[in-house]
């Protein structure tokens, strides 16, 4: 009854800061994301120097920084060759956000090899560092995402592996049932629970990993007008940074589908609608209002499309550079 009571007045709290009109970021915020694609604008450019000084500040503004920008100073420092730095920020990853050595020498994403990370004091350490992220409470937490992401998966590959068969679309049908009944009667309260738990959870609460199952399963679960408040608290209190927020708000509420044609059209969207090319790269594709989405997303604390194509490693449509050109907006091709 207790959790019952606690998700009421979670989801009634999120409607009441949008009705009285709590502005879509505090300044502090907006600033914090701001210092956090120009640190990521940075790094795209191999500026390190840069990136340093700014995360620096970021540190300043917030004693907790988000993910991505201690993993961004994770590659300052491994690209650098200061190897105790970058030691002490991979240690408090793990500690904060339930990663591992083994992310920070693949690829060589990081500038560290497999020799170095293993002489560190964050690989000596790892299991020491992992139970400083679990808690018997955050465990649980944790098990019940995973098991709910994993049935998910389940159900949703059951229903895709009839659904293109004609001769076995009963079947699909039946799936599909299956699925939605495990969504509504017991994914979805599970997940409000967890939400209103923390007061929606970031990296911190339940690890980067995890977090990344709880959006998923965010996209398969919310509809209503009420949790598209409760994504939006998130957003204005810090709790959910804004690319996650775009991507969210873009796949459940920011277009409608016809499932005749199978075809998007988006509204007001914030850029997050993107197709796979045959060759494997990833092209945004529906953009609504293109003179506008620029401001959407300034307005919630993201870089432009065309930045934010660079550093995370997409194409754009060609509407959206002609859209560029046009207005002689600068911008690098």
């Amino acid at each position: 009854m207790k959790k019952i009571i606690l998700i009421f007045l979670f989801l009634l709290l999120a409607q009441t800061k949008h009705l009285l009109g709590q502005p879509k970021l505090s300044k502090n915020l907006k600033t914090y994301y701001e210092l956090s694609n120009r640190l990521s604008w940075a790094m795209y450019k191999n500026d390190y120097t840069t990136a340093l000084s700014l995360f620096k500040q970021l540190e300043q503004m917030n004693k907790k920084p988000h993910f991505i920008d201690v993993q961004n100073i994770i590659k300052v420092y491994g690209k650098m060759g200061n190897k105790a730095e970058a030691d002490k920020w991979i240690a408090y990853s793990i500690s904060s956000f339930n990663t591992s050595t083994a992310s920070y020498f693949r690829n060589n994403d990081y500038g560290l090899t497999k020799e170095d990370v293993l002489k560190m004091a964050c690989y000596a350490n790892e299991k020491k560092l992992f139970k400083a992220f679990i808690s018997p409470d955050k465990m649980e937490t944790i098990i019940t995402i995973r098991h709910l992401f994993e049935n998910d998966v389940l159900f949703r590959n059951y229903f895709e592996q009839f659904y293109f068969d004609e001769c076995i679309k009963d079947k699909a049908n039946f799936a599909f049932e299956i699925a939605t009944q495990f969504d509504t009667l017991y994914a979805l309260p599970e997940i409000l629970k967890i939400a209103a738990k923390y007061n929606f959870p970031d990296d911190y609460d339940i690890g980067h990993y995890n977090l990344d199952y709880f959006t998923f399963m965010l996209r398969h679960l919310l509809s209503t007008p009420s949790h598209r408040l409760m994504i939006d608290s998130a957003l204005y209190n810090g709790k959910l940074n804004p690319r996650t927020y775009g991507s969210l708000t873009d796949y459940l509420y920011n277009q409608t589908y016809n499932p005749a044609t199978r075809t998007l059209s988006p509204k007001n969207n914030y850029g997050f609608l993107l197709e796979r090319l045959p060759t494997g790269i990833m092209q945004l594709r529906y953009i609504d209002n293109i003179a506008e989405v620029d401001k959407r997303r300034e307005a919630i604390g993201m870089m432009p499309l065309w930045q934010d194509a660079k550093v995370f490693n997409y194409t754009l449509s060609k509407q959206y550079i002609e859209h560029l050109k046009n207005n002689n907006i600068p911008f690098e091709e």
